[in-house]
């Protein structure tokens, strides 16, 4: 039952990153071009490239769009464990430095005691 969770939500993410699934306009532009490396119940491991939509003014990945991907990769690390959707309730990011737009991006979600941690790194 648990891997149909994660198959499930591997199956959804890919879909909507192609546009092959009906989703809001922010879910569309955060997950576009995002490909998963790698799932298991409690983790997902994505690439992507930062699309030319979500850039600030200056170039960079506009912070918001930062914030909306995490969010949406939160609860789809939670339903590979859960088979539940959640809502966030406590939501905290540190920004380090900046990314370009292009840039291809991996990023690793892990659920530990129901807090989602995550990590977005260049290669």
């Amino acid at each position: 039952m648990e891997d149909e969770y994660v198959e499930e939500m591997v199956r959804r993410l890919e879909n909507l990153s192609r546009g092959k699934e009906e989703a809001s306009e922010i879910v569309r532009r955060s997950l576009g071009g995002l490909e998963v490396v790698h799932a298991q119940k409690g983790l997902l491991r994505c690439k992507f490239p930062i699309p030319n939509d979500v850039s600030d003014p200056d170039g960079n990945w506009h912070v918001g769009a930062i914030a909306s991907l995490m969010d949406i990769l939160g609860v789809s690390t939670a339903y590979t464990s859960t088979g539940l959707s959640r809502l966030t309730v406590d939501f905290n990011i540190s920004y380090y430095s900046t990314a370009k737009i292009q840039v291809p991006l991996f990023s690793f979600n892990s659920l530990v005691n129901h807090i989602c941690t995550f990590i977005i790194y260049y290669i």
